[in-house]
């Protein structure tokens, strides 16, 4: 069978062959020009948007945080919040994959494997939240030391 959209890599190369299908019927190619606005700062997010050629920046407050390349992925945090602060412009004549926000969600909740790539930052930042000694513990080891 052959594919438009390239499932080898991470987080869709979790999807099993039926939800493959779902997501490759439903995407759409997009085309955006060199210095073209891909997602406007604060815009409703209705689609992930994968990279399939070019370069896109994420910008915030008017600096440069991320450049996306080939099979990356733009905006999922966005999509999870339905809009973000962040602006993406394309640097290059670019081509991008977008899926349906709403197939995203039901891919998330019905494959957890697909699902841990969308909330894997939240899940780290919280892992090192917990393990990061609280204000209280420290005014107690303080407390505690020998003079």
């Amino acid at each position: 069978m052959s594919t438009l959209f390239d499932f080898s890599t991470a987080p869709y190369s979790s999807l099993t062959s039926t939800e493959q299908d779902r997501f490759e019927q439903a995407l759409d190619i997009q085309y955006f020009a060199s210095g073209s606005t891909v997602i406007a700062a604060n815009a409703e997010n209705t689609a992930l948007l994968v990279l399939n050629k070019g370069l896109i920046a994420e910008e915030e407050q008017g600096e440069i945080v991320t450049v996306y390349s080939e099979l990356e992925t733009l905006n999922s945090k966005a999509l999870l919040n339905e809009s973000a602060p962040q602006h993406w412009v394309a640097i290059e004549d670019s081509l991008v994959f977008a899926i349906p926000r709403e197939l995203i969600l039901d891919l998330i909740r019905n494959n957890p494997r697909f699902g841990a790539y969308f909330y894997q930052d939240i899940a780290h930042r919280l892992a090192t939240l917990s393990q990061q000694p609280s204000a209280e513990d420290e005014l107690q080891t303080l407390l505690l030391a020998p003079v």
